[in-house]
């Protein structure tokens, strides 16, 4: 694979493209999986769902907590910020020094279901 192929981060290494959206698609899974609804692990997941998130600061702040504590123990993933914007939940992560995004619709009831 070539570099043109590859996202440069800005510690001058690289991350390949398929390995940024796995990384991505995996902390989804985690941050969108129920806390202690796991079975093997009981710590997996977040508490995301027990929040009301809305568009304000303080929800924001609290939601950003629950994601931090989601993917803290995936190598390489720092959650930076989370915003509430039109009805959706933007969390911006690092991965190995690259930035990506995950949008987790606000309208999900506790059993993870749109609606």
């Amino acid at each position: 694979m070539t570099d043109s192929n590859r996202l440069q981060t800005s510690e001058q290494r690289y991350i390949e493209p398929e390995q940024l959206a796995r990384a991505l698609a995996d902390a989804e899974t985690v941050i969108r999986t129920f806390r202690r609804r796991f079975y093997p692990n009981k710590s997996f997941g977040s508490r995301l769902y027990a929040l009301r998130v809305a568009e304000n600061e303080t929800a924001e702040i609290a939601a950003l907590a629950a994601v931090r504590q989601a993917v803290r123990d995936m190598d390489g993933v720092y959650a930076l910020k989370a915003c509430a914007q039109d009805g959706q939940l933007c969390i911006t992560l690092l991965i190995n020094g690259t930035e990506g995004v995950v949008k987790i619709p606000l309208n999900e009831d506790n059993d993870g279901n749109n609606g």
